[in-house]
């Protein structure tokens, strides 16, 4: 008897077993290679001459081992493998371990290659591969044969990731004490791929664009990206694979872990690019995003069958995970840190472990030190969902720091969620704060309300020093106002990280209503001095809210202009020469792109230029200004230049120039054009169906309607997406995520609330169902409650005379 929504066999037996008997059971196994990307599966690519070509590829976690070969498919039954292939001659065969032996099968030219057996393991990262791939090579420090494997054609763009996973693995063998396991480490290019990589131990597998990168072609982004995955699996290696988590429920410790080590990783390749910087606005903000949601989940998270578990692959398990053990170790202190990372896993090395084992050992390595009671003070930030809203009220020289759950919607329904705190929405916080005199303290805030004496006669006091804690931070309106005029007079009497947080800060507890809408506008007044990558970006993303929203209100030529004078003097700064430092083309980028997307003229034009040199001409476009040419090229052409990009798309070959060209298509003004779009999106001789959630995400991205265009193509294809998706529930809900992210109106509240009461989306990624509705509804509460008076505000502050030449 077979349990579909457990994807479990019942035998049932005759007579019971008795106990010292060995048994025998034979199951016959019959399986076909999948049309999905899950399980044993098809991946097609073709050639520059046209020909097509089919390799053969696995992807099992958390629970399509099974779909493969008779199984005990769960994290906990681990068990040794040894694996026999039979190929032909033209193809390769790629396993977890090293090839033992190639010998002739048969007489019809078939090869059989067997493999070393495994180690101890779980089934979900066991993986087979049959392709005809070439590699380069490299020796790691310490002995290990590390390979990158692509398509013949594609192989000169695997140096940058070869030469990233040889140091990472030397680095986290010194940063773990702890050995890397397995004789060699293969990293493979997979034309198509669910997921961004999958750490399959001793052969990862990597989406095109999260490995390959092409010199004079790729940007330093898609740069940045090949290190930052290649990073986050090979941390998997020791933190996942060598100790795995006994179930689901405790996925963030694989997945929170590598998120967080991933910066560690990229930080020692490329310390120029200050990654340990960009966490804030990568992954910090991202989490602190969805964890405000009343529809948000505990860390630790009871599953009990597929559908469960593939639901909790979100930013909770992988953002937030990262975020608060980024927390925990800057309270106890990197030294202290790593030493209980390396009793973790050394004490359970090849078996299992759930997050108390890693308390434990963090415990038993601060013991002497600190002797921090470390499951006592993470178990308020696991076993409950959200995090705290410190508010400090200053009294002279006292400060009460009171804490309180941070909702973006508080009148949502937070009573109504399935999960329940255990501890009253309460939190053991790693407290730390600054004086505007530069003294500076922590403490561990255990207790609702507690009271700081400060020293001195600080002007002001800022809290979550470097933003280290996983909360936010409020002060009284005298506070924040002596903050708003430090970041008007020097703003560098703050860190990045702290400029990042208070403009992080303000912003969303605007949108919650604990402060003025117009006193987060008054902070930004600061972002034309701002020149650091990590503030400005986060200051751009905060008032993009504003512009998503305003989106075909009044207000949205002024939000426009107000970004364009708040802009006007980085964007004559930076100008279009594709040059400087890896951060300094992230900022160019970020800050041309807002210029043409609020239709700064001279930018407008400029990109214009370039863009049809490079269609008349064949001129190289700069890597990292090809999205902002091609958007704009596309978005003020015609059809010819939309046709001209989107035949480039077909034909290209490198994946990260692939995506730009997608992206750049969705570009378009033309409402016909964005429908073309949405039909292509599900055309796998057009775009891979890895890229359909993408193409959608993209038109819903476009202003000119394209979030209701995409609403109704997700309408009229609900069926037939819940079919293609249903062994990855995570892209539907992805899409409708971005589709309905920018409605701001009761009516689209009604539209959307109104499908998924008809429609049934069980087992369809239902919770990120619930947070879009959340989000929707937070939209529509502030636009009523705000916006006459952002658009005031920016009628007041913005001064004709200082906003650049637009385009209409």
């Amino acid at each position: 008897m077979t349990d579909k929504t457990l994807r479990m066999l019942y035998i049932g037996l005759n007579s019971k077993l008795k106990q010292g008997q060995v048994y025998a059971l034979t199951i016959e196994f019959h399986g076909d290679l999948s049309e999905g990307l899950n399980g044993f599966y098809k991946s097609r690519y073709t050639t520059s001459t046209g020909e097509e070509r089919i390799i053969a590829t696995t992807q099992f976690e958390p629970t399509d081992a099974s779909a493969a070969f008779p199984c005990f498919d769960e994290p906990a039954f681990k068990a040794t493998f040894t694996m026999s292939m039979v190929r032909d001659k033209d193809h390769i065969s790629l396993f977890n371990m090293p090839l033992k032996s190639s010998t002739s099968y048969g007489s019809n030219g078939l090869i059989l290659d067997k493999f070393n057996t495994t180690l101890k393991m779980s089934t979900y990262l066991v993986a087979f591969i049959v392709c005809d791939f070439e590699y380069k090579q490299k020796i790691s420090g310490s002995g290990t044969r590390v390979r990158v494997y692509s398509q013949s054609e594609q192989v000169e763009d695997t140096p940058f990731a070869l030469d990233a996973a040889a140091k990472i693995i030397d680095h986290y063998e010194d940063f773990f004490q702890v050995a890397y396991p397995l004789p060699k480490q293969d990293l493979v290019a997979i034309p198509d791929f669910s997921a961004g990589a999958m750490e399959n131990w001793g052969l990862i597998t990597y989406r095109e664009t999260a490995i390959l990168y092409k010199d004079g072609v790729s940007s330093d982004k898609d740069m940045q990206w090949v290190g930052v995955v290649t990073a986050h699996e090979l941390a998997h290696q020791w933190f996942g694979n060598l100790v795995t988590m006994e179930w689901w429920n405790d996925l963030w410790l694989n997945e929170g872990f590598a998120s967080y080590v991933e910066y560690i990783g990229t930080n020692f390749i490329k310390p120029e690019w200050k990654m340990l910087d960009q966490f804030l606005y990568q992954t910090f903000q991202r989490a602190l995003v969805l964890d405000s949601l009343s529809n948000s989940h505990p860390i630790s998270v009871p599953v009990s069958n597929p559908a469960q578990i593939n639901e909790i692959f979100d930013n909770i398990s992988y953002d937030k995970g990262a975020s608060i053990i980024r927390m925990l170790a800057n309270y106890l202190t990197d030294g202290i840190f790593k030493s209980g990372l390396t009793f973790y896993l050394k004490n359970n090395s090849y078996g299992n472990a759930n997050m108390d084992d890693l308390w434990q050992a963090l415990t038993q390595a601060d013991a002497g030190h600190g002797d921090t009671n470390v499951k006592a003070m993470m178990d308020t930030w696991t076993l409950q969902m959200g995090y705290p809203v410190v508010t400090l009220t200053k009294d002279g020289n006292k400060v009460t720091a009171t804490q309180q759950r941070f909702l973006i919607h508080p009148n949502g329904k937070a009573s109504t969620s399935e999960f329940k705190s255990p501890f009253d929405y309460q939190w053991k916080i790693p407290f730390t704060y600054i004086q505007s005199d530069g003294k500076n303290d922590s403490m561990l805030i255990d207790s609702h309300s507690v009271d700081i004496t400060l020293t001195g006669s600080p002007t002001w006091i800022k809290g979550n020093t470097r933003c280290t804690g996983f909360y936010r931070v409020n002060y009284d309106t005298a506070n924040w106002n002596a903050l708003i005029q430090q970041l008007g007079t020097d703003h560098s009497a703050f860190s990045s990280a702290d400029r990042t947080s208070l403009v992080d800060d303000i912003f969303h507890l605007a949108r919650a209503g604990h402060v003025a809408q117009t006193k987060a506008l008054d902070l930004s007044l600061y972002l034309k001095k701002e020149r650091n990558y990590v503030p400005l970006a986060t200051t751009i993303s905060n008032l993009g809210y504003i512009g998503e929203v305003f989106i075909g209100r009044d207000g949205y030529k002024l939000y426009k202009q107000y970004i364009l004078q708040q802009l006007s003097d980085i964007i004559d700064e930076v100008g279009w020469n594709d040059t400087g430092t890896h951060l300094e083309k992230l900022r160019r980028g970020i800050v041309l792109g807002e210029a043409n997307s609020c239709g700064h003229e001279a930018s407008v034009n400029n990109s214009r230029t370039i863009f049809y040199e490079w269609m008349t001409k064949g001129t190289q476009v700069s890597p990292n200004l090809k999205y902002v040419i091609y958007c704009n090229g596309v978005r003020y052409g015609g059809e010819e230049e939309f046709q001209f990009v989107w035949k480039k798309y077909q034909d290209e070959t490198v994946a990260s120039e692939k995506r730009k060209l997608m992206a750049a298509a969705a570009c378009t003004s033309d409402a016909g054009r964005l429908k073309r779009l949405l039909e292509w999106s599900t055309d796998e001789s057009k775009v891979r169906s890895q890229d359909t959630e993408s193409l959608i995400s993209y038109v819903a991205s476009n202003p000119n309607n394209g979030r209701h265009l995409a609403w109704d193509f997700l309408l009229e294809n609900w069926d037939m997406l819940k079919k293609r998706y249903a062994a990855d529930i995570n892209m539907i809900g992805k899409m409708i995520s971005k589709i309905v992210s920018g409605f701001s109106t009761q009516e689209e509240l009604n539209m959307v609330t109104t499908f998924f009461t008809t429609h049934s989306t069980k087992g369809f990624g239902t919770r990120r169902i619930d947070q879009s509705i959340e989000k929707l509804h937070t939209n529509v509460d502030w636009m009523n409650t705000n916006e006459a008076t952002v658009t005031k505000w920016f009628k007041d502050n913005v001064n004709p005379d200082k906003v650049p030449k637009m385009i209409d």
